[in-house]
Parts: C-alpha cells; sequence; structure tokens
C-alpha cells in the first residue's frame, strides 16, 4: 500500500487455498471450499426455505 497498490486475493470455488497479488500462496487458508459450503448449505434447506422462495 505504500507503494500506492491494492492487495488483492484470489481463490478457486474449490480450492482453499488463497493466493495473493504477488503470486504467495496460502496452503489451506480456509477451513473449506466453496463449494464446500454451498454443498452443504443446500443440504441444510428444508419445506419452510421452500415456502419462503415461492
Amino acid at each position: 500500500m505504500w507503494q500506492g497498490d491494492i492487495p488483492m486475493f484470489t481463490t478457486c470455488a474449490n480450492s482453499r487455498d488463497l493466493v495473493a497479488s504477488d503470486n504467495h500462496l496460502y496452503r489451506d487458508f480456509f477451513e473449506e471450499s466453496g463449494i464446500e459450503l454451498v454443498e452443504k448449505r443446500l443440504q441444510q434447506l428444508d419445506e419452510r426455505d421452500l415456502e419462503r422462495q415461492i
């Protein structure tokens, strides 16, 4: 930030790693990948969620 740049971090939906703008890789930064989180959430949906969305 001293150089006027803004750090950027990226990941992939199926990864637990985090990549910094300087290409530094932080392995297993997240406990679960984004896909794993979505799958868990979908499995938790029930009839009440369906009613609310309809």
